[in-house]
């Protein structure tokens, strides 16, 4: 997928309210370096908020960024 629809993917989906980690990126949009889409919206002008999550993996605890609008 081109860089482009990767971007309109990550958006749409946060324009819906969601949040977005870098698994979510991989399965909406095919996007493997999430934080390149979400830095290039930001210089679009898209005031994309994250915060750190901590998730639960079968090796324990791993903090995640989670993206929103």
């Amino acid at each position: 997928m081109k860089t482009e629809s990767q971007k309109k993917h990550i958006l749409e989906y946060l324009l819906t309210g969601c949040r977005m980690t870098g698994l979510d990126a991989l399965r909406i949009a095919g996007c493997i370096k999430a934080s390149n889409r979400i830095s290039e919206l930001r210089a679009d002008g898209f005031a994309i908020k994250d915060a750190w999550k901590e998730v639960k993996t079968k090796f324990g605890t791993k903090r995640v960024k989670e993206y929103y609008l």
